[in-house]
């Protein structure tokens, strides 16, 4: 790699950064072309010479940190996954990636951009929390905890309630009480496994019958 070429991934690199430590520090309200210019160093103008507008610029922001959390969940995937307790560890590690980082929360949630290229919208897709939850559910359709007919709506049901759940306790900033909400986790995998175990018990003594 040529002296250009570095100087070149180097000042892109700093821009990165900058818009990073700004979402972390400010959140997303005032976030701009300029603010994020001036924290990298550079004329805001210059950003435009290595991303094509400044939501190209937010995508990969996001992806680096849809990357980081990706990992923490895979990380668990390798894990147990065999009773409640465990299917309850998977989502908290997901909402607790959002409690230590609040403002990425609001990043992701509350600022609009336009649609992604191609090439990002595919990396994108590949870190997708709901995709990774399905390889979590998948050992309890297996054994028939879960229906597996019922796993992409059941997937879509923990995402939305996990959602819910950090935007009544981050919209108002208030701290979050993490023993309460990893409760709620467990209350929502004990109702969805318990409800399984219901109609199992049911199907079980009709064949009795």
């Amino acid at each position: 790699m040529d002296g250009k070429t570095r100087q070149k991934k180097r000042v892109r690199q700093d821009f990165l950064d900058a818009a990073r430590e700004l979402v972390l520090e400010e959140g997303t309200q005032n976030l701009t072309a300029r603010k994020i210019g001036e924290r990298a160093g550079y004329s805001y103008a210059t950003i435009y010479n290595y991303f094509d507008s400044l939501d190209h610029l937010l995508f990969e922001v996001t992806l680096v940190w849809l990357q980081e959390l990706a990992g923490r969940v895979r990380e668990r995937l390798q894990g147990p996954l065999d009773t409640r307790e465990d299917l309850g560890d998977l989502l908290w590690t997901y909402v607790r990636f959002y409690l230590e980082h609040p403002n990425i929360f609001g990043f992701f949630f509350y600022d609009r951009r336009g649609v992604p290229d191609g090439d990002l919208a595919r990396q994108l897709e590949e870190v997708d929390f709901g995709r990774l939850l399905q390889e979590g559910l998948s050992p309890y359709m297996i054994r028939g905890q879960i229906p597996g007919e019922d796993g992409k709506t059941i997937g879509e049901l923990i995402t939305y309630h996990l959602h819910g759940m950090l935007l009544m306790t981050l919209a108002d900033g208030a701290a979050a009480d993490n023993r309460e909400m990893r409760e709620q986790i467990d209350r929502l995998v004990g109702f969805l496994l318990a409800k399984e175990t219901e109609n199992k018990v049911m199907d079980d003594w009709e064949r009795e019958e």
